[in-house]
């Protein structure tokens, strides 16, 4: 057998496909077996699928031939490489990363010269177990040419107990609060030409991504909070609105499947995307309804000197300005093209699009959630979109679209029956059908969680403004 390949060969792009053909192939695996015997000739593309990219990886291996596979914080590491975040391997990744966890391996290692048999028992056994077993549980299976090291169980139980706290409403508000209080002095900090450290924010933003691991949907709520407007200062409201953002990049990023890591990176990027706006005189330029074209460059420079200001004092990460740097290229000159305006870039994009539409502006109120999505479809993909060429994603957008609802969460909405109702989530039991909190008829009653799939003479006529109904939103997800 060759020795091991140098770096270059290992970085290359085949390399990194093969990487995803293989994990696509214990998905294929996996995916079948729970459907299929064994024997099924359903089952021969799928096992030809693995063993083909099996024999590829051991190109890259060393002298003794073995192909190793870690799962550690959420990411496959094959080979010793991550394998990196891509469409093609979206459904992949969560598939096989939630039948890792189930089954308890923190690695696996194939040895050489495997047998299709060998192949088939051991993937028969891990299906059969994710298929019986709903929580954590060491998988047992001592499969000669098959090396399987398991997580240790107090570990395992500690994730679990974590899992059950990630869940609690009040948990997601008591860092929601700890974030609110460390982003307000890292804005002071700006607005006095200080820079204080990212280091609180980097935390409570990885207690965000840990959070909507387990529960996405409390992050969309948290997303909801807004200042009592008696209160509110522009300040305030700043904050507000940058960590709504922040909390939709994360979930949204989440949803594409993205790493912990880069979740915080965008989380941070969310926080982060108006920093220039913090000044005096943007503030007063964002006050007007309609910008002339000299006050909206004003508001572009504004937000693209603040990135500079924060490479100059290096006051982030490299990925964080580079996304950052990526949305306010642009602001340049229209004759720069935008090459570096990435995936990551596209979604912080809409995303605070939106949060600017569901916020209250000096000369305007704050649109509805649903407003909102219509505006911003209109925008991507509607009549449009073809004016403003890549303004925003079409592709982003449907998934934005797919993880709020088509009546989002926190949508007021207006019941066939006379009642009024909140969108807790987009959907219940069946596709399409949002779970609904009823509004009580008096304030000593609790809202009443409804499945409308369980429910079918209750409709959704319409979506009303809940600031026009006296109404607070956010409070009916934290009750």
């Amino acid at each position: 057998m060759s020795v091991s390949p140098n770096t270059q060969e290992i970085a290359s792009p085949e390399f990194e496909q093969t990487r995803r053909d293989f994990l696509n192939s214990i998905f294929a695996l996996l995916k079948s077996l729970s459907v299929h015997d064994i024997h099924n000739v359903a089952l021969q593309r799928p096992f030809q699928n693995f063993e083909k990219a099996l024999n590829e990886l051991r190109h890259y291996a060393k002298e003794d031939g073995k192909v190793e596979m870690r799962y550690q914080d959420h990411l496959f590491i094959l080979m010793g490489h991550k394998i990196t975040n891509h469409f093609s391997v979206v459904e992949a990744m969560k598939v096989v990363g939630d039948a890792v966890e189930i089954a308890m391996i923190e690695s696996l290692t194939f040895h050489k010269d495997l047998k299709r048999e060998v192949i088939g028992e051991f993937f028969a056994k891990w299906a059969l177990h994710n298929s019986v077993h709903q929580r954590p549980k060491e998988l047992q299976a001592k499969i000669a040419g098959i090396d399987l090291v398991l997580m240790d169980p107090s570990k395992a139980n500690l994730r679990l107990k974590t899992k059950q706290l990630l869940l609690s409403p009040q948990y997601a508000l008591q860092h929601y609060f700890l974030l609110r209080k460390h982003t307000e002095n890292y804005f002071e900090g700006i607005t006095s030409q200080k820079l204080n450290s990212q280091k609180n924010l980097r935390r409570e933003l990885m207690e965000m991504v840990e959070i909507a691991r387990v529960a996405p949907y409390q992050l969309i709520s948290l997303s909801l909070i807004r200042e009592d407007p008696a209160k509110e200062t522009s300040e305030s409201a700043a904050v507000s609105q940058a960590i709504a953002t922040c909390m939709l990049c994360i979930v949204l990023a989440k949803e594409l499947n993205f790493s912990v890591r880069e979740q915080v990176n965008l989380g941070l990027v969310g926080l982060l995307y108006n920093v220039g706006l913090l000044g005096n005189e943007a503030a007063a330029v964002l006050k007007n309804e309609k910008l002339t074209p000299v006050e909206y460059k004003r508001v572009l420079d504004a937000q693209t000197s603040g990135v500079y200001k924060l490479i100059r004092l290096q006051g982030s990460s490299r990925p964080v300005l580079e996304r950052l740097l990526a949305i306010f290229e642009q602001s340049r000159g229209s004759d720069v093209k935008s090459v570096s305006l990435t995936l990551e870039s596209r979604l912080v994009r809409l995303v605070s699009q939106y949060v600017a539409l569901i916020s209250d502006r000096p000369f305007r109120d704050a649109y509805t959630p649903s407003e909102a999505v219509k505006i911003l479809g209109n925008k991507a993909v509607g009549p449009q979109a073809r004016d403003n060429s890549g303004d925003l994603d079409p592709i982003i957008y449907y998934v934005f679209v797919r993880l709020m609802g088509v009546y989002p969460v926190g949508s007021l909405c207006l019941l066939s029956n006379g009642k009024k109702a909140i969108v807790f989530r987009p959907s219940g039991d069946k596709l399409g059908e949002p779970m609904i909190k009823v509004l009580p008829a008096t304030e000593a009653e609790r809202a009443e969680l409804l499945d409308l799939a369980h429910h079918p003479d209750f409709k959704i006529v319409k979506t009303l403004d809940p600031k026009r109904e006296g109404i607070s939103i956010p409070g009916f997800f934290f009750d």
